[in-house]
């Protein structure tokens, strides 16, 4: 499993102490009463945490399950005050939430590269006693300590941030689809086998027109309350402005298909009905007769609803066709979703 695709993990974090304030006294050949001069303790190591683009999973949480800033120093005679305590910076992918472990309270949502944010602080250093010198008290004896750190236990979930999740049965050609439209490197062979873990590719239609696609693994009946992958992935497709739902061909029940695979999403999250879907039907080249495809599209149409688009994966003139039309919705959900906050 520590191989695999990590999209959640569990950490401990800490801020570092502030260093202690010093009590000193300067004494010199030719200044006998120099008074006070114990200098501050440094402050302790902040904790950040940091959206990096090339990084993609969870997997260096998996591993290492603390991360502790450092103290900062004790301040010292003459007037030398403590250095700062080192931060300590998490580098997390785009896309990954951040929640107390115990509270289940959401921190920092990562949403755009190069994105920090300050997750804890580190204690104040303590002041030494030059501080606490007075008109009164020329000659102090006390000075502070510095504060204590603080700790704290932290869920990381990462929920990939694409415009486009494709959704569907196992092998119904997802990752045929992502890999000739976009280059990732997917994983597509002959025989039947289902996506262990999300896989993200960019699509270019033009200089100016692209789009973030992401392949999640398969869904079976029941997925909702954990059959195959259960609900493992799903939350990558939260994030998703439009979902491209998939139905092969050559099933035996296509409607029933997109029905059961339509059930476990809204199981999972009843939201997702809301958001922008395409119904396309995969592998049209494995069908022998054109009647029988008119009657399978006409079939999903009236039980989804809209239209049903049809493509081949071989076909690269059908691709080309289909993701015109995912693109055009995308720019139709970030209007609609532009227009939302302006009412707001």
């Amino acid at each position: 499993m520590s191989n695999g695709f990590i999209d959640e993990a569990t950490v401990i974090v800490a801020s570092g102490s502030g260093g202690n304030g010093c009590v000193s006294f300067y004494r010199g050949p030719h200044i006998p009463r120099g008074g006070p001069d114990g200098g501050n303790g440094g402050s302790g190591g902040n904790v950040f945490v940091l959206a990096n683009e090339n990084i993609n999973t969870l997997q260096t949480f998996y591993k290492r399950r603390k991360f502790f800033a450092d103290n900062g120093k004790a301040g010292s005679g003459r007037n030398c005050n403590g250095a700062y305590g080192n931060d300590v910076v998490l580098y997390l992918p785009v896309g990954t939430q951040v929640f107390d472990d115990d509270s289940s309270l959401l921190l920092v949502d990562l949403k755009f590269a190069g994105q920090k944010e300050l997750l804890l602080s580190g204690g104040n250093g303590g002041a030494g006693n030059r501080c606490f010198k007075s008109s009164t008290n020329r000659a102090p004896l006390s000075a502070k300590k510095g504060e204590l750190g603080k700790e704290l236990k932290i869920r990381l979930k990462l929920k990939l941030l694409s415009d486009v999740g494709i959704v569907g049965l196992p092998n119904v050609g997802k990752s045929t689809l992502l890999s000739v439209c976009s280059a990732s490197p997917t994983r597509v062979a002959p025989y039947a086998f289902t996506t262990l873990e999300p896989k993200l590719g960019v699509v270019f239609l033009s200089d100016y027109e692209d789009f973030v696609m992401a392949d999640l693994p398969g869904l079976i009946k029941g997925s909702s309350t954990g059959l195959g992958h259960g609900i493992q992935f799903l939350r990558h497709i939260e994030r998703c402005s439009v979902l491209l739902h998939l139905i092969d061909a050559t099933s035996s029940s296509p409607v029933k298909d997109y029905q059961n695979t339509r059930a476990e999403l809204l199981a999972y999250n009843k939201t997702l009905s809301c958001k922008h879907e395409i119904v396309a039907i995969s592998k049209i080249d494995e069908v022998q007769k054109d009647e029988y495809l008119q009657k399978i599209q006409s079939e999903l149409a009236e039980a989804a609803g809209k239209k049903i688009y049809v493509f081949s994966s071989l076909f690269e003139d059908s691709v080309y066709d289909l993701m015109h039309v995912v693109y055009y919705q995308i720019l139709s959900a970030r209007n609609n979703a532009k227009y939302s906050k302006l009412l707001i």
